[in-house]
């Protein structure tokens, strides 16, 4: 009878610690928060983020990301394709008018921001609006078509693929050509760039 009141105390001493493992195994850490800051030179950055020399745009973004780590930011979410070209350099699409004077043979300017802003323990987010042409619909197909005939891979070379609406031309996402390209660039954009990203937006 001892015998038997021992091993029933063990066994319900187990199923109790069973118990209170699986109901700790089922306790989720909080959700960390998301504190962002959004960056962009068409969404009113542009003196900041308008490269015009090596020198001037580090100091501008150390300027940026100082203020982000000061206010105990975990997030930069920089735009990275305004109006389906890049703010880095690709072989699918025309550099950003913001970076006309890059030289990417002495500088990378997305690579060292995606550097200096891991140093800060700031996750880098990258912002890409796919579609989106120009943000005028008063340009005629011609001029458009003259600025994509050196990329063939963009749908923007095609009239066929361009479509024309109030303020605005895009690529038509209707198109399958068009949503492979998007997806194309993405993935070209993080091998290229070895970029380290969390996430991209669309």
């Amino acid at each position: 009878m001892k015998s038997f009141s021992i091993n029933y105390l063990l066994i319900v001493l187990l199923i109790s610690m069973s118990k209170s493992i699986l109901e700790y195994n089922d306790v989720k850490e909080p959700p960390q928060d998301f504190r962002a800051v959004w960056s962009s030179p068409w969404g009113g950055d542009e003196d900041l983020i308008r490269f015009n020399s090596i020198d001037e745009f580090k100091n501008n973004m150390i300027y940026i990301l100082d203020t982000l780590k000061m206010y105990n930011m975990n997030a930069f979410i920089y735009h990275v394709r305004t109006h389906n070209d890049a703010l880095y350099k690709s072989d699918l699409n025309p550099v950003s008018p913001y970076f006309t004077k890059v030289d990417f043979t002495q500088f990378d300017p997305l690579g060292w921001l995606i550097d200096e802003t891991h140093k800060r323990g700031i996750e880098f987010h990258a912002w890409m609006n796919p579609y989106r042409i120009a943000s005028d619909d008063t340009i005629y197909i011609e001029t458009l078509l003259e600025k994509y005939k050196n990329y063939p891979e963009n749908p923007a070379s095609k009239k066929e693929y361009i479509l024309y609406g109030v303020k605005t031309i895009i690529m038509d996402p209707g198109k399958e050509e068009v949503r492979e390209f998007i997806s194309k660039t993405i993935i070209f954009s993080k091998l290229n760039k070895r970029i380290n990203i969390i996430s991209i937006y669309k």
